[in-house]
C-alpha cells in the first residue's frame, strides 16, 4: 500500500525544490522563467513519481500465484 503523497520524501523534495526556485527569482539570481521552468520540472517529476509509485502497488491486475 502506498503512503498519501505529502507523507512522502518525493514531495519534500519537491516543496523544496519549487520553493528554491522562488526565493531563487525573488532575489535575481534566476530569471522569472528560468524558475518557472525549475518548478514546472519539478512538479513533473513529482506526478510521474507518485503514478509509478500507484502503479507498482497495483500489480499485474492477474490471479494471485498459489
Amino acid at each position: 500500500m502506498t503512503r498519501p503523497g505529502f507523507h512522502t520524501s518525493e514531495f519534500i523534495v519537491t516543496l523544496l525544490t519549487v520553493l528554491g526556485c522562488i526565493i531563487s527569482a525573488a532575489t535575481d539570481y534566476l530569471s522569472n522563467g528560468n524558475a518557472f521552468k525549475g518548478s514546472v520540472a519539478a512538479a513533473v517529476a513529482y506526478i510521474v513519481s507518485r503514478g509509478l509509485a500507484k502503479y507498482e502497488t497495483r500489480g499485474s491486475g492477474g490471479t494471485p500465484a498459489p
